[in-house]
């Protein structure tokens, strides 16, 4: 899901949430989400622990949880764009694709050139059946310079979510040519 929010020098709760980020990290996530909630009651308000709260529930498969801590997260942080990726991806998982979608266009006004953001938008537009423009938007995405910069892994990632589009939008052949192509790469 999102990464861990950046705590400030000399923070209470620097090293609660950096616990729960170990413990999140080795997989600990149902240590990490008794440690977060028992934060999250004695400071409700602070974005970080809902933030961190909602990657640990996303990451348990609570989707309506995550949504909710994810929310809050976005209140109390409304300028910070991984914040709102980690709600954009728990709103996916958790079927609310067309709030997905409002939330990564208006990420997106602010954060044009963003390959990640626009790879989401198509995901979300297959995810909701608006097949023609997600084909649109994918072949915009994958000529773009920000693509061609990115690594295999990233690219990989994109080709999946073109592989989507295959037979209808795509061909299937080349799709498969691509995926192959990127799952020979040892990167």
């Amino acid at each position: 899901m999102a990464q861990r929010p950046t705590t400030p020098p000399h923070d209470p709760l620097a090293a609660g949430l950096q616990q729960a980020q170990r413990l999140m990290a080795s997989g600990g996530h149902p240590q990490a989400y008794g440690l977060l909630t028992a934060m999250a009651k004695r400071h409700p308000a602070d974005p970080r622990i809902q933030w961190m709260l909602g990657t640990c529930n996303g990451e348990l498969g609570r989707y309506a949880e995550a949504i909710e801590a994810f929310t809050r997260a976005v209140h109390g942080l409304p300028d910070e764009p991984r914040a709102v990726m980690g709600l954009i991806f728990a709103l996916q998982r958790g079927g609310r694709h067309e709030e997905a979608l409002t939330h990564t266009q208006r990420l997106l006004r602010k954060r044009p050139g963003d390959a990640h953001l626009r790879r989401m938008r198509v995901s979300l537009l297959l995810d909701i059946g608006r097949n023609e423009e997600a084909a649109e938007a994918f072949a915009e995405l994958n000529a773009s310079p920000e693509v061609e910069a990115m690594g295999p892994r990233e690219r990989a990632v994109i080709a999946n979510t073109g592989a989507r589009l295959a037979p209808g939008h795509r061909d299937a052949r080349e799709t498969i040519a691509e995926l192959e192509r990127y799952a020979d790469d040892e990167r």
